[in-house]
């Protein structure tokens, strides 16, 4: 709320991410410092990228409880749903320096989107399931196996590419698997990434 600037232009970016880096360190810093947090429950809704970010600030120590918003349901409560969802990780048919992760986990990217903005010499790594779509994420047990698919999808980068890449996100996923994608990443093992955003003003990502 109260920005000055829309999506659709770099300032956008910079300063809805400078204001969440600092909010963070007034209202959750200080807590964690004067260890008056034992877990923080996160019900997190924002343009993708800043959630990944958010992700970031949080990381992968912290005991934080993701939770994801149900459209159909119009609740926030996990459902009963016992459910299996089976994650799959398409590695690129060609090595290049350009590096990218495609998250079709709410809907299908097509390649041609990401090479109307980086060319057609790229390796594309997609990580989707069977059914994209943005309800699908139904209980805790779903979110922890995505947690658990990023892990490898990084650990096979690295050994794939190395460290010193850039590695530029696509992503088209529930709000709840976009924190939690950033809680995984490793800024000091996992390659620099650059995140990209759909935006119809744009024309694209």
């Amino acid at each position: 709320n109260n920005t000055a600037f829309y999506d659709n232009i770099s300032q956008f970016w910079s300063s809805e991410w400078a204001q969440l880096q600092e909010k963070f360190r007034q209202e959750i810093n200080v807590l964690r410092e004067q260890r008056r947090i034992e877990k923080l429950l996160l019900f997190a809704i924002a343009p993708i990228p800043l959630l990944i970010r958010l992700g970031m600030l949080f990381g992968d120590i912290t005991e934080v409880d993701v939770f994801q918003k149900h459209r159909e349901t119009d609740t926030w409560a996990w459902l009963d749903d016992d459910s299996q969802i089976e994650y799959e990780i398409t590695p690129p048919t060609i090595k290049s320096p350009t590096v990218v992760i495609k998250l079709s986990l709410s809907d299908n990217i097509t390649d041609d989107r990401i090479q109307n903005v980086l060319g057609n010499d790229i390796s594309i790594w997609n990580i989707t399931h069977q059914n994209p779509n943005n309800d699908y994420i139904k209980s805790r047990a779903h979110l922890a196996t995505l947690r658990g698919k990023y892990r490898e999808l990084f650990r096979l980068i690295r050994e794939y590419h190395g460290q010193d890449t850039i590695v530029h996100v696509f992503p088209a996923c529930p709000v709840s698997a976009a924190v939690e994608f950033g809680r995984v990443y490793m800024p000091k093992a996992d390659a620099r990434l650059v995140l990209y955003d759909q935006n119809n003003n744009n024309n694209g990502f």
